[in-house]
């Protein structure tokens, strides 16, 4: 991720899911850096909605430094709707790892086809008032085995 211009605070965040062909249900994988709880944020689901739930990792996109590459990985995986969220990895530092980060993350939405695999990514702002961001991105990959 390349961020160019940063204007106030901003949080960049994405979802992956997919759709158990066994349950019907939709796989939710989210991190995020947020600078509302300057963490490393990830989904978790509840009362058939999806919530952000604040890590043991620090981030805080307000330190990315502009004008600059940032490389960033996350490592989670599933065991049927339960997502463990393993790791993270930020400009090539050292993997830091998310303590009891074991969470359901199945729900009911209806999304189709069975089995297929999407990322969206979004980067926006805190809040209504918080500005604006200027990135690109560049051999985004995602992996399923």
């Amino acid at each position: 991720m390349f961020i160019s211009s940063i204007r106030r605070r901003y949080k960049t965040w994405s979802w992956i899911w997919t759709r158990s062909r066994r349950t019907e249900k939709t796989i939710i994988f989210g991190t995020q850096c947020s600078s509302i709880s300057g963490t490393w944020e990830y989904t978790y689901a509840s009362s058939g909605h999806a919530h952000w739930r604040p890590s043991n990792i620090p981030c805080n996109p307000q330190n990315w430094a502009p004008n600059k590459w940032h490389h960033i990985q996350i490592q989670s995986h599933r065991v049927g709707d339960v997502v463990t969220y393993d790791w993270v990895k930020f400009d090539n530092a050292r993997e830091r790892s998310f303590k009891k980060a074991t969470v359901p993350s199945g729900l009911y939405l209806g999304w189709t086809p069975p089995g297929v695999l999407l990322i969206n990514f979004q980067v926006d702002g805190a809040d209504s008032n918080s500005g604006t961001i200027q990135g690109y991105f560049d051999k985004l990959q995602i992996w399923r085995w």
